[in-house]
């Protein structure tokens, strides 16, 4: 049996990045976005509420985006869109079919936590 990622799954992965995407900019920033761009100004070691990773990421996407509300926000939806393809790949490793994968998939793709915190 072949433990390779169906590509059913990769689609899953395309349509949850397209629809960050999609969805991306309408609002402006969110607080916890500019929080994180603040934080990304003034790198330190540790904050009290989050890891060093997070400003750096924050700053990082902040000079790559050149003020783009859409590709600032892109890590965090490349994020999402990997928790897709890990899930399933976790399935198929468990012992899940191509369907199986599918399901998982779907499921990490429609989580209301990821949806909010991967995207818009």
């Amino acid at each position: 049996m072949s433990k390779r990622i169906p590509p059913s799954v990769w689609l899953v992965a395309a349509l949850t990045l397209a629809l960050h995407l999609a969805c991306r900019g309408g609002y402006g920033y969110f607080r916890d976005e500019l929080y994180f761009v603040a934080c990304g100004r003034h790198l330190a070691w540790g904050y009290v509420d989050q890891p060093p990773l997070v400003a750096l990421v924050a700053r990082a996407s902040e000079l790559a985006s050149f003020g783009s509300l859409a590709f600032f926000g892109l890590p965090a939806n490349l994020a999402h869109a990997a928790v897709v393809v890990v899930a399933a790949d976790l399935a198929r490793r468990l012992g899940a079919g191509s369907f199986g994968a599918f399901v998982a998939a779907v499921c990490a793709a429609c989580a209301p936590v990821l949806l909010a915190n991967g995207g818009p």
